[in-house]
């Protein structure tokens, strides 16, 4: 295959004008319908866009992609800064492939074509984002969120292009080939039933509940997502963030497939989460919790044993629970799956970045936080065994060629 030249979308109708891209991008948890919805509610100075690429018999290569501004320094801590001079120094125009509002990469390549082919559209999807870089005059390039699976083969193509691997925030997976939540809870040891019991009995002043819709509830869940995010010790440089109309967006355009826990305490909501369903998993995104009745009445633990409900009801064998907050999703027994970062610098910041490089290559990425920075044993390690739903750029491939980076 001849791959063609990537061409660059301000929106995602202008890229599916022919109707065709949006079956290659597929209706999974964070697939067509949730990249619509963070397009209509874009958040901040973050703008979304995206890369396609045509072959012979259609669209071959698609790549979710966004631009913003970026904090290149961590977080010096609650209450502090860094001097102005540093911040000035630090503060960088990112433009990169991937999603802040995702937890996977999102790039599509067509299923049917062979690895040589997957390979030149990929590099064709690199290209595209060397060039709208450019345009941009981005700083940094970024390509967000690779799978460990499919590093194998991205990673020569991503290194021959200049880009160095940094270490991300894996995602916690838990594999439940259950029927209910009760069968899961009795594969564990006594002591551990009766510990993730007691846990589940100290929220038991709080109701959930799994509205058909929110409306009017916007600003209560804006503002308890907004109290949970400033209360994490990991920062992403400012691209954490959402918008204020994005849950009810997301509800619009993901209809069914957008799940909405809603947990209350004395009638006052308290808490809520945000899970998308597909036809493979529960996907867990986003938690608002409201202290200190979340911390006393473990409502964080609550929300994770209502995903597992939702996931044996609904017959499905995967429940993805995001990224961070390891601790509690290790302790119910999810594996982590690898993730990485890579990037390269251009323009007046190109020159000093092949000194950092060695520096840079296989750090994790610099945050307050060092939660993870986990052991190899929680990582899913048997390439054999169950492995959780994932839209691989190279299929097996990947998997076969993993590097033991």
């Amino acid at each position: 295959m001849s791959s063609r030249a990537a061409v660059h979308f301000r929106r995602l109708q202008e890229a599916n004008a022919d109707g065709r891209l949006a079956g290659l991008v597929g209706d999974g948890a964070e697939g067509w319908a949730y990249l619509e919805a963070c397009e209509a509610a874009p958040a901040g100075d973050i703008e979304l866009s995206s890369l396609r690429v045509d072959g012979p018999a259609g669209p071959a290569g698609f790549a979710p992609c966004f631009v913003a501004p970026f904090q290149w320094l961590p977080n010096p801590g609650k209450g502090r800064n860094w001097p102005g001079w540093v911040q000035e120094l630090s503060s960088i125009r990112l433009a990169a492939i991937g999603s802040p509002h995702a937890n996977e990469l999102g790039v599509r390549l067509d299923d049917a074509l062979d690895l040589p082919d997957r390979e030149a559209v990929f590099e064709a999807l690199l290209d595209g984002l060397e060039m709208w870089g450019a345009d941009e005059d981005a700083h940094m390039l970024l390509v967000k969120d690779v799978n460990d699976r499919d590093v194998g083969v991205a990673d020569p193509i991503l290194r021959r292009a200049g880009y160095v691997r940094m270490v991300a925030p894996p995602l916690a997976y838990l594999h439940l080939p259950f029927d209910s939540a009760e069968a899961w809870l009795k594969a564990f040891s006594h002591r551990k039933r009766k510990d993730i019991l007691r846990n589940h009995a100290k929220s038991g002043d709080v109701s959930a509940e799994i509205p058909g819709d929110i409306a009017g509830l916007s600003d209560q869940l804006n503002a308890l997502a907004d109290e949970t995010r400033e209360r994490a010790d990991t920062q992403f440089g400012g691209l954490e963030g959402s918008s204020p109309a994005f849950f009810q967006a997301l509800a619009e355009k993901a209809g069914e497939q957008a799940v909405f826990a809603l947990y209350r305490l004395d009638e006052r909501l308290v808490g809520f989460s945000l899970m998308l369903v597909d036809t493979q998993q529960v996907f867990g995104k986003t938690i608002g919790l409201h202290y200190p009745e979340a911390r006393e009445h473990k409502i964080y633990f609550r929300n994770l044993l209502e995903g597992i409900e939702l996931t044996t009801a609904r017959g499905l064998q995967w429940l993805c629970m995001g990224q961070l907050g390891y601790t509690t999703k290790l302790h119910v027994g999810a594996k982590l799956e690898k993730r990485w970062y890579y990037l390269k610098m251009r323009g007046r910041y190109a020159a000093g970045f092949g000194f950092y490089k060695r520096f840079l290559e296989g750090r994790r990425v610099e945050t307050e936080s060092a939660e993870f920075d986990m052991p190899e044993r929680f990582f899913a390690s048997d390439p054999g065994g169950p492995q959780p739903p994932a839209h691989l750029m190279f299929g097996t491939d990947g998997k076969d060629k993993r590097s033991n980076g």
